[in-house]
């Protein structure tokens, strides 16, 4: 039918008519709760459900987000590597004093 579809599984029904079902309605699919006005938003990666209420704010981020990486990637072009753009020594350092701290023993 040309559009795209995603499923977890597949559940046979069988034909019997057992009603028309409801409306505008929260649901569940694959333990994740979907309500009237949430953003279904799919790609090959995966499912993410954006709740109504949510929305503006999770635009908003995304959109400073894209804004961020395009930086990221002029800079790459311009000769800049990740551990430059990321601070790689600053991230060493809290990383290895975060273990000596969670490894040092109070004897």
């Amino acid at each position: 039918m040309r559009f795209p579809l995603f499923s977890k599984g597949v559940v046979p029904n069988v034909a019997a008519i057992a009603g028309y079902g409801e409306v505008n309605v929260r649901v569940q699919c694959a333990g994740q709760a979907v309500s009237p006005g949430d953003i279904i938003i799919a790609d090959e990666n995966g499912v993410v459900v954006v709740p109504a209420d949510a929305a503006a704010d999770v635009l908003e981020r995304t959109r400073r987000l894209l804004d961020t990486e395009h930086v990221l990637q002029e800079k790459l072009r311009g000769g800049a590597t990740i551990g430059e753009l990321i601070d790689v020594d600053r991230v060493f350092a809290s990383t290895f004093d975060y273990q000596s701290r969670a490894l040092k023993r109070d004897d």
